[in-house]
């Protein structure tokens, strides 16, 4: 029968694992909302002009857009999950063996991130992630005024 240390370390690389699909799944769906994306806006921009027959276009770039921001923010509460249970079991691993110091090599490592970062390390990668298809939202709401207009 397997001891609490190999049954703590398959949880928490279960845990990792799931939260590196989720990670994995919103670069893959970000880059295909941005493929797609383009060539929506390849289609409306193909006659050199837009007009109102390109407002299917424009706005199905904006449902993508939002759909993917939704998506991505989806994910992130996933990976947040799956890192939440993660550092559970690292921290009972470090309780039945604390002579690993794990906690104390973590924050060496933050602190001298935060020293050789502190604008960015401040920054959260998620919202890069959700910038992505909210700019693909704004071209399509963009694309579509201009339609409505007419130019």
């Amino acid at each position: 029968m397997a001891d609490a240390t190999d049954v703590l370390l398959a949880l928490y690389q279960d845990a990792v694992g799931h939260g590196r699909h989720h990670e994995d799944q919103r670069a893959l769906m970000t880059n295909l909302l941005v493929v797609i994306c383009a060539g929506l806006l390849g289609v409306v921009g193909f006659d050199d002009r837009i007009s109102r027959a390109d407002l299917p276009f424009s706005v199905f770039v904006i449902v993508l857009g939002v759909f993917g921001a939704l998506f991505s923010a989806k994910h992130h509460e996933r990976f947040d999950l799956h890192q939440e249970r993660g550092k559970g079991f690292r921290k009972a691993l470090e309780a039945l063996h604390p002579e690993t110091h794990v906690s104390s090599l973590r924050a060496t490592a933050a602190t001298k991130v935060k020293e050789e970062h502190p604008y960015l390390y401040r920054v959260r990668l998620f919202w890069f992630w959700l910038a992505v298809p909210l700019i693909v939202a704004v071209t399509g709401a963009i694309v579509t005024v201009l339609a409505i207009l007419g130019h």
